[in-house]
């Protein structure tokens, strides 16, 4: 390849002869001068020819595989291949829908005849009956047969229809249970119908007594599991009625002897919770504010509770006078000079409090001690007391609240507060304030009767403490043990102690059903508090030695016996004097009502639930009666008097035509022989000589006003004339003595 030489442009030529001219000039005029500006470049020469090809180089590398190029148009379809060998077969579908279903086929010719299998327990109806006699099963409330039982059929001729008098109740007593007097005689020498079940419970009478007859079972000997009794031992019934019939008997569990108290509270998780939570029996002892645990109680049914509450708010005072008769008269209005005690009542965020001003001997050292009120005790019908704690016990204040109480009665005992045993806090003698004794605590006297699952501790000397079944809705922590106590009348006071009908998740077992208990026992439940026995310790509630409370269910004798000292009210002192010993003290009506045809009699065989209803009611009314007194609808029931028949009675009784004035029965067949409040003035002329009591007699009988004639008005026993009848008939009041 040649090379051209590149040859300078005008702008170089032009430099180049300046370069020459300054040489020469410097030669020719002498030095150089200054060298002049740089030209400037010369224009860009032609370019040079193209030199020869050079030779080939090395060959490159190759180059990366192009994209594939598409895909063919596919060939024709090949041969069939040979068939392969079967594969494993799949898991069944579901079951189709049922078709339609096929006409009957014939019928097949009868087997052979199987093998009898072992009776059953027969049900009702399926006994083979007996034309002349009467057959049965008997059956406890857990529907197991009841084996080896005795059954009796006490003809009503039998039942001891007269009143029976208060020297006759007692552990030897034989005429004071109309059935269960008869069967105990009867075990010792027999003489009624009797037979015996077999191994399925069976009963088999082959003939009948000629009169009405009760059918009473009794258990075999030995059986603790259950309680005489059943159905059929309230009513008699007609031969003609029973015969050739199959009468089956329920008769009661029992708890056994190691049960124990378990609280309303675990009833109420399978039964419920009961109208009874706003009954006073569940609401007797109570925080003067309010409703606590399992209590309901609704207070405008029961204004006395509210009542007793504004006294304390208002700050109310009450002044005791000098005894008369032995009781300290209690006004509200300052007496004055006559006054010996002041109470002052006051309520704080803190509690409420009672203080003790000793006014006959104000250097008292015992003057101004004030007691915190820890709850009330009753106040829904007639009274409250209030219970302070002193020690390891709780005492009775000796201020009682009169819900009908009026300061303008002339008799001390009816004012709004009234004296509640107060000689024991205050010495007349010495004129000083004191505090009772061990002996006269609430724990020992009355805690027996409104405690459930009542227990005792203690002694006279070191002090007595109450116990309550532990529960987790009680009232409060009662015996300091860390558990609230089931304070009040609770399901146990009346089923008996319930853990093991707990533990056998209910079903009938091992618990009472006073229902089907003989009318004694049943009537006994509520007399053990509703009567007046002594208990142990000179306790005013029955208790045995060691402190023990009667269960539910036990027979009287056995009540006498182990948890009585004294059996019943003492005649004279906590009754009247008439013939018929009326109750003039609180809670007897038991020990009226044993005494009544009402409980003895040949046509039935009342108890206290044939009137009450234990449960309460859905109104809660006073009284838990199961239909009205008011309109006779109670007595009704029974003795269908209502309307002309009821005015012929009346008529024919006091032969006075009574179709202006028509009394209530209980007017004239329950009287208020007996007081626990303030009772009420008597309605007749002169009204502050005879006084009313509050508490209803239960024996049911009239008494007549002849029991007043010769009787001081101050010492006369309420009767229908002075409660009644006084009003329209005064000029036949009683001869004054």
């Amino acid at each position: 390849m040649s090379i051209t030489s590149r040859q300078p442009g005008a702008r170089g030529q032009a430099a180049k002869l300046l370069e020459l001219a300054v040489v020469a000039a410097t030669i020719l005029s002498g030095p150089a001068g200054c060298i002049g500006p740089e030209g400037k470049d010369g224009g860009e020469g032609t370019i040079g020819a193209t030199g020869a090809t050079g030779a080939s180089g090395p060959a490159g590398a190759t180059g990366v595989p192009g994209a594939p190029g598409q895909a063919g148009e596919p060939g024709p379809r090949g041969p069939q291949g040979a068939t392969g060998t079967p594969g494993n077969a799949g898991v069944q579908g579901p079951q189709g829908e049922t078709g339609a279903k096929g006409d009957p086929g014939e019928v097949g010719a009868a087997g052979p005849q199987g093998e009898r299998g072992e009776p059953g327990i027969p049900g009702p109806g399926y006994l083979e009956l007996d034309a002349d006699g009467l057959v049965g099963v008997v059956q406890d409330t857990a529907d197991a047969p009841v084996v080896g039982a005795r059954v009796f059929l006490i003809p009503n001729d039998a039942v001891i229809a007269t009143p029976v008098a208060l020297a006759d109740f007692g552990a030897d007593a034989d005429d004071d249970e109309p059935l269960e007097d008869l069967v105990r005689a009867d075990l010792v020498n027999p003489t009624l119908p009797r037979v015996e079940t077999d191994a399925q419970g069976r009963y088999h009478f082959d003939t009948l007594p000629d009169t009405p007859f009760f059918l009473v079972v009794w258990p075999p000997e030995g059986d603790t599991e259950h309680l005489p009794g059943g159905e059929g031992c309230r009513t008699p019934v007609a031969p003609a009625e029973a015969v050739g019939t199959q009468r089956d008997v329920e008769i009661s569990t029992a708890p056994p002897a190691d049960a124990y108290y378990v609280g309303s509270q675990a009833c109420s998780t399978c039964h419920g919770r009961i109208h009874q939570a706003g009954t006073m029996m569940a609401n007797g002892l109570r925080h003067l504010h309010g409703n606590t645990g399992r209590q309901k109680l609704h207070e405008a049914n029961f204004p006395g509770v509210p009542a007793l509450r504004g006294k304390f708010a208002a700050g109310q005072s009450v002044y005791f006078g000098a005894p008369v008769d032995g009781l300290y008269p209690a006004t509200e209005a300052d007496p004055g000079a006559g006054a010996v005690l002041r109470l002052d009542l006051r309520s704080a965020a803190d509690g409420d409090f009672v203080q003790f001003n000793n006014l006959a001997n104000p250097a008292d050292p015992n003057d101004g001690r004030e007691y915190a009120v820890e709850f009330t005790y009753g106040g829904g019908l007639t009274a409250a007391n209030l219970i302070v704690k002193i020690g390891g016990s709780r005492q009775i204040l000796p201020l009682k609240f009169n819900i009908q109480g009026d300061d303008a009665r002339p008799e001390a005992s009816a004012h709004v507060w009234t004296d509640s045993g107060l000689a024991l806090w205050f010495d007349e003698a010495g004129s000083t304030l004191r505090e009772p004794g061990h002996t006269e605590s609430f724990d020992l006297q009355c805690a027996g009767c409104h405690f459930t699952g009542f227990t005792l501790s203690g002694d006279a000397a070191t002090g007595f403490r109450a116990h309550g079944t532990d529960t987790d809705d009680g009232l409060f922590d009662y015996d300091g043990n860390g558990f609230a106590d089931e304070m009040n009348v609770g399901c146990e006071a009346c089923h008996g102690p319930g853990s093991a009908h707990w533990d056998s998740a209910g079903r009938g077992k091992f618990i009472v059903s006073p229902g089907l208990l003989t009318p004694e026992r049943e009537n006994l439940i509520c007399g053990r508090c509703h009567s007046r026995p002594e208990g142990a310790h000179g306790a005013e509630a029955p208790m045995d030695a060691a402190g023990n409370f009667p269960p539910a269910g036990i027979d009287r004798p056995t009540f006498f016996a182990l948890y009585t000292q004294v059996a019943d009210a003492v005649p004279g002192q906590d009754t009247w004097t008439d013939a018929r010993e009326h109750s003039r003290g609180n809670h007897q009506q038991a020990t009226d009502f044993q005494r009544s045809l009402h409980a003895r009699n040949q046509r039935h065989l009342m108890t206290c639930s044939t009137c009450h209803n234990a449960h309460g009611t859905n109104d809660e009314t006073p009284y838990l009666l199961v239909a009205s007194a008011d309109d006779d609808s109670i007595c009704n029931r029974c003795h269908e008097l209502d309307g002309a028949n009821k005015l012929a009675h009346i008529t024919q009784t006091t032969t006075f035509d009574h179709a202006a004035i028509t009394p209530r029965c209980v007017d004239c067949h329950m009287p208020m022989t007996a007081r626990n409040g303030a009772g009420a003035r008597a309605v007749v002329a002169g009204a502050d000589r005879y006084r009313q009591g509050d508490v209803a007699s239960h024996q049911f009988v009239v008494p007549r006003k002849s029991e007043l004639v010769g009787v001081p008005a101050a010492d006369a026993m309420p009767v229908p004339y002075t409660n009644g009848c006084g009003v329209c008939h005064a000029a036949f009041a009683p001869a004054a003595p």
